[in-house]
């Protein structure tokens, strides 16, 4: 194994190594099992290698990785707006939630920031969450693939080295084995 890079931060280790493979270089993170081990501890007493195989993989991962901290991945700027629940996915007969200040009745809307009757500070979210446990936010989310149906979806492997690809963009390289790949594809040869 060759050392392309040395990180004391995990979140840093990741994104590194998730970009490699992105790119179709094969890589790992050593030490990795010390550090969630320890609970960020192990930032004192060891860092996290990412390493690769071959020296070309080296001398390709430290062209991506310099392109990498050249231009960090930015994130989109309505990014919290796209991970907001919707709360409107619940039923309001099994899901009544209430104002804390005059205990009236409130619609189950996530951008509603004030109570109609009492104009008191609200954050349905939050009531939610107190009322029904944060597992009731579950059925507040479009998990459903936009393109492919969720059973193949969730089934399909890598076709070289079988890796899952569940969770993974319809079309890409697998971070495995770096074999690209179309779910799509994949799901009508199954069929």
């Amino acid at each position: 194994m060759i050392r392309v890079r040395s990180f004391n931060d995990m979140v840093a280790a990741r994104i590194a190594l998730d970009f490699l493979r992105i790119n179709g270089i094969s890589a790992r993170i050593l030490n990795e099992h010390i550090h969630q081990g320890v609970g960020g501890l192990g930032t004192k007493f060891t860092s996290l290698d990412l390493v690769v195989a071959t020296k070309a993989d080296q001398t390709e991962a430290e062209r991506l990785l310099d392109e990498l901290e050249a231009s960090p991945p930015q994130l989109d700027v309505d990014w919290e707006d796209r991970t907001a629940p919707d709360l409107s996915r619940l039923d309001p007969a099994a899901h009544p939630i209430w104002c804390p200040n005059c205990t009236e009745s409130l619609p189950l809307d996530e951008t509603a920031s004030s109570c109609p009757a009492c104009n008191a500070d609200i954050d349905p979210v939050a009531l939610v969450v107190r009322e029904y446990g944060p597992e009731a936010l579950e059925l507040c989310y479009d998990t459903t693939p936009p393109v492919m149906d969720p059973g193949v979806r969730a089934t399909l492997t890598c076709p070289a080295c079988s890796y899952p690809l569940r969770d993974l963009p319809n079309c890409g390289r697998c971070p495995e084995c770096g074999q690209l790949y179309d779910k799509e594809q994949l799901g009508a040869e199954r069929e």
